[in-house]
């Protein structure tokens, strides 16, 4: 395995833009290849994303090497090169981020709320004419999701608060990464 990657370093784990860079600065732009996989791994479609100065050329022997071994017939792998830049698929990881636990946020208190008025099942209905078939599934798995990992989502948040520092230092453009936060620290002290 070692030979196939040709001395480059990749890295899946969810990290912030500021490691990202760091591990670049250690390993070199030559050897580090900022890597993320975006979506559900368990899915019958794998999305993986790719930036840094070697990602065009990872990608295309990863392409041969897909197209000369077949995938499990049920797998689909799309692979995508962002940029040359290390650290802009971490940006995306943390937006993405960002973005999600915010949404998870909002449907706790909104649930919450409806609870306390009795319409929580006619909410589902409205919301799921709205969103589409399967929003009461996926919404009820952020939930719970949200309530079981309230103090892993609450840390996470701490790393999009600090990437959006870098990138805003007037606090513009982290009204709701706040509030996300706030709420996650309160689910979290509340067990």
């Amino acid at each position: 395995y070692g030979s196939l990657t040709d001395g480059i370093f990749l890295d899946f784990n969810n990290i912030s833009p500021n490691t990202a860079k760091q591990i670049e600065n250690y390993l070199t732009d030559e050897h580090f290849i900022d890597s993320a996989i975006m979506g559900r791994v368990s899915s019958e479609e794998l999305h993986l994303y790719f930036s840094g100065r070697k990602a065009e050329s990872f990608v295309k022997s990863m392409r041969d090497f897909i197209s000369n071994n077949e995938p499990p017939s049920d797998l689909k792998v799309n692979i995508k090169v962002v940029s040359d830049e290390v650290g802009d698929v971490s940006k995306l990881k943390i937006l993405r981020s960002s973005y999600t636990k915010g949404v998870s946020a909002l449907l706790v208190e909104t649930f919450e709320t409806a609870e306390k008025l009795g319409l929580s099942e006619d909410l589902w209905e409205i919301l799921s004419l709205t969103e589409n078939r399967d929003f009461e599934t996926s919404a009820k798995s952020r939930i719970s999701s949200s309530n079981k990992k309230a103090k892993r989502k609450y840390e996470e948040l701490n790393e999009v608060l600090e990437f959006l520092d870098d990138v805003d230092k007037e606090r513009k453009s982290k009204i709701m990464a706040l509030a996300t936060r706030e709420k996650f620290e309160k689910l979290k002290n509340r067990k």
